[in-house]
């Protein structure tokens, strides 16, 4: 296996932090999928365009 600088593990972790908080927001109240989310100062998405499709759902 390769070995990852300090700075890659790091970047690697804050994405994955990122996301996590992403998805929970979601999971908490599935309506918050078109919640806006502020990336810049002049950048807003909705939670949808960040997170992947709903895995939830299919099981429904």
């Amino acid at each position: 296996m390769g070995k990852f600088s300090d700075k890659e593990l790091i970047s690697t972790a804050q994405s994955l932090v990122k996301l996590y908080k992403e998805e929970m927001i979601y999971q908490i109240n599935d309506k918050n999928y078109d919640t806006d989310i502020i990336l810049e100062e002049n950048r807003i998405v909705k939670l949808k365009e960040l997170l992947p499709e709903p895995w939830q759902k299919k099981f429904d």
